[in-house]
């Protein structure tokens, strides 16, 4: 004997069991959970069509690929100005570097470097980049130092002294010897050591 339909308040006999919801169904009400039942797989099929499309277009391949090549042609990058860089850097060294047997004449103070490169005097900052120069004509250099109580750099030559105002830049004579050379020096708050050769 069949059943009623599982469907309040329809009077008609099932006519089968459905699969999905496991209830006894007529056949009206079959076709309508039929129907509701086909709506939402196509529905569901629709929407993993779209993911699906998503899914071809989003190659994780060539999103790794293409993020690898901008890596690296920012690596790359940064490469080529680390080494125009370096080698400026280089290149300043080198223009003070002195021939084999001769030796370097520099001084310093608490904001420049000053080196004698032939034919001048040079002025460095703390990155060694070039800041200003001026020439020098006066012979060959013994030693240099920095005097904070003049404010001006101190230049020994074979057998004068000098002074040298590092904002202004004029190289003054202010002690000559005769018969006698320098040898080095370096000074103090009150004094300037300048050995001879006697």
């Amino acid at each position: 004997m069949s059943q009623p339909c599982s469907i309040e308040k329809c009077t008609l006999k099932s006519r089968a069991l459905c699969d999905c919801c496991q209830q006894s169904l007529c056949l009206k009400h079959l076709n309508e959970n039929n129907d509701v039942l086909v709506s939402k797989l196509n529905s569901l099929c629709a929407e993993i069509n779209v993911l699906e499309d998503r899914f071809n277009t989003l190659r994780i391949e060539t999103i790794i690929g293409a993020s690898r090549e901008k890596l690296e042609r920012w690596h790359k990058h940064c490469r080529e100005k680390i080494d125009l860089f370096f080698e400026k850097q280089l290149q300043e060294f080198d223009e003070i570097i002195r021939p084999e047997g001769s030796y370097l004449s520099l001084a310093a103070n608490d904001q420049y470097l000053l080196i004698k490169h032939d034919p001048d005097l040079t002025f460095h900052d703390r990155e060694m980049s070039l800041v200003k120069k001026t020439q020098w004509t006066h012979g060959k250099i013994r030693e240099m130092c920095w005097s904070s109580t003049l404010n001006k750099f101190i230049i020994l030559g074979v057998d004068s002294i000098f002074l040298l105002d590092k904002d202004k830049m004029p190289i003054d004579n202010v002690y000559t010897i005769e018969g006698r050379t320098w040898l080095s020096c370096t000074c103090s708050n009150a004094i300037l050591y300048a050995p001879t050769d006697e």
